[in-house]
């Protein structure tokens, strides 16, 4: 069997353990890896995840920094349309000028049948070349956790899990993370990251395992539409329309090599557009972004060949320290 007739089996598979309405999909999901799904994420399936295009996601490369600023985020999402199946996430950061710390929880559920919780520390720490990489503070910055200097941005997470199927023991897992994100160019970066390396599962019985999930890509933007100071300031926003392009390659356990791809358009300073593609199996997404002062609201759409759709929505607040 070759490995995408695999792939659509499991998926097959785990379609119809959530007809009969079985957790079996959840761990399913535990095995591919940790989904990325909050902040801009939801619009990009996750593309820009390898160079930490939202600096408030769970799930993404580690090496996340916006100096002088702090942010929270939360999101939530019903995986297909499931009744009773639901995902919320929450997520904090505040970063120094070359220092970054952010704590993710997540909370992923089936009424009456399964739970489970993630609790993530990530700390990150930049080294610029040119530039200190100081961040202007807007809206569009924070959230990217993008800095304006040259240089190497690296970070490191360790992520614990409880899950529990309702009657049954609870188990508990530890996961690490680590990731390096360059700047050749202010508008340019390139990154990369492995997730789950090793995991210790912590419940009757002690056991230690491989899951790796391993993503690399480059995003390249142009200037970007916003306000030049800090979120809620009346500076003047930058003419033209702004845009970002993001490309990933990721791999999660043994399924194949997994690409993304995502666009990003800025025409308003209050507004963001995003459409992403991925494959295999065929997926696409549609995500807005609308900017208010220091909030930001997110609305998306995914589309999965096999599953069908998923909305999913958030919010954050952005700030400078």
């Amino acid at each position: 069997m070759s490995p995408v007739a695999r792939f659509r089996w499991r998926i097959a598979v785990a379609t119809l353990a959530l007809q009969c309405g079985c957790p079996a999909l959840l761990s399913c999901a535990r095995a591919q890896g940790i989904e990325v799904s909050g902040g801009a994420y939801a619009g990009t399936l996750g593309a820009g995840a390898a160079t930490a295009e939202d600096r408030l996601a769970l799930g993404a490369n580690p090496a996340a920094i916006s100096p002088g600023t702090f942010g929270l985020a939360m999101d939530w999402h019903r995986p297909y349309g499931i009744p009773g199946l639901g995902v919320g996430d929450f997520g904090v950061y505040r970063d120094a000028e070359r220092l970054g710390l952010a704590a993710h929880w997540r909370d992923t559920g089936v009424e009456g049948l399964y739970r489970e919780e993630d609790f993530e520390g990530t700390v990150s720490w930049s080294f610029f070349g040119k530039g200190k990489g100081k961040g202007n503070g807007d809206v569009a910055t924070v959230a990217s956790g993008k800095n304006s200097g040259e240089g190497i941005i690296i970070g490191y997470s360790l992520l614990g899990s409880q899950s529990e199927i309702y009657g049954e023991a609870k188990t508990f897992a530890a996961r690490q993370s680590l990731g390096a994100i360059w700047h050749p160019l202010p508008t340019l970066a390139f990154g990369g990251f492995v997730r789950g390396f090793p995991e210790y599962s912590f419940g009757d019985d002690f056991s230690r395992s491989s899951q790796r999930v391993v993503e690399f890509g480059a995003t390249a933007r142009t200037r970007c539409a916003r306000p030049t100071g800090s979120p809620g300031d009346t500076a003047q926003p930058e003419t033209g329309i702004g845009q970002s392009l993001s490309l990933d390659f990721r791999k999660n356990g043994d399924t194949p090599w997994k690409t993304l791809a995502a666009l990003t358009l800025s025409p308003h300073p209050c507004l963001r557009i995003c459409v992403g593609l991925a494959n295999p199996p065929f997926q696409a997404s549609l995500g807005i972004a609308l900017d208010w002062g220091r909030i930001r609201i997110l609305q998306a759409l995914r589309y999965h060949r096999y599953l069908g759709q998923t909305w999913l929505s958030g919010i954050q607040f952005l700030g400078r320290n």
